[in-house]
């Protein structure tokens, strides 16, 4: 189903300020993921600290556990850093009158991203198919063509096409790039 410009809709999860010269358009991320880590994470330390502390003084698992605890201790960091960060940040595409930025914020994360606008050539919708025992997802990324025909990601993760394809519509409408078909699109 392919729509014409201006047809993909405002999705609830980002919102948008518009002007001839600046386009701001930021995304909360998903929270509901950030909570099931965030539970997940309690749990992880919780049966981490129980199995290796437990019953055990100080002065006895120090000395030794130490050294084996440190990696379990470096995924409970890692955990907790990215649930706060899916529960808090939002993903803002900045476009003024020399610059597209892609920033994540609050909580600093990969993935930033400044380029020169005008060496944006095109703007499309790639979708990303993971299969599992469970069943298989979908997620989407905008990226776009850049001078000497570079492939780049300008948003890697969104959880629905009406996303990415508001955010395709609106930096191309922006830009001023037509819409043209490219290999690998997602045309959805």
């Amino acid at each position: 189903m392919d729509r014409k410009p201006d047809q993909w809709p405002l999705p609830a999860s980002m919102s948008i300020a518009e002007s001839p010269d600046l386009l701001v358009l930021t995304h909360k991320w998903n929270k509901w993921i950030g909570y099931v880590m965030l539970i997940f994470c309690a749990i992880w330390s919780f049966g981490l600290y129980s199995g290796v502390f437990g019953d055990l003084p100080l002065a006895e698992w120090a000395s030794w556990a130490l050294l084996f605890i440190l990696p379990f201790l470096a995924v409970s960091v890692f955990l907790l850093y990215s649930a706060v960060a899916y529960v808090l940040n939002t993903t803002t595409v900045t476009i003024d009158f020399e610059e597209l930025k892609i920033k994540h914020a609050p909580i600093p994360w990969v993935n930033n991203l400044a380029m020169y606008r005008g060496d944006i050539a095109q703007v499309y919708v790639k979708q990303h198919v993971k299969k599992s025992k469970s069943g298989t997802s979908y997620t989407y990324s905008v990226n776009a063509v850049v001078q000497g025909q570079k492939d780049i990601a300008l948003i890697k993760v969104l959880d629905t096409v009406e996303e990415a394809k508001f955010v395709e519509q609106k930096i191309e409408q922006h830009l001023k790039i037509k819409n043209q078909k490219m290999p690998g699109e997602y045309r959805g």
